[in-house]
């Protein structure tokens, strides 16, 4: 058996997420869809600053529109 299924099998579902930090990854990847469905699913740089720069250029823009009260749902 799935080591993840044994132990929601013994600990319960709740008890599961909290162990091994679920929760906070479900936050994340919710984070990241929110991000690709505003911004689009891919980004324009190639090179590894570039790359570093557009996503930092992104998250200030997130965080512009959400500090203004637009949905970013």
């Amino acid at each position: 058996m799935h080591y993840n299924i044994k132990l929601i099998d013994e600990l319960g579902r709740i008890a599961w997420k909290k162990k091994t930090g679920y929760g906070l990854r479900n936050y994340a990847e919710l984070a990241m869809q929110r991000v690709k469905r505003i911004f689009g699913k891919t980004m324009n740089a190639r090179r590894l600053l570039q790359l570093k720069t557009e996503a930092w250029v992104t998250a200030v823009r997130l965080n512009r529109m959400k500090s203004r009260g637009c949905c970013v749902c």
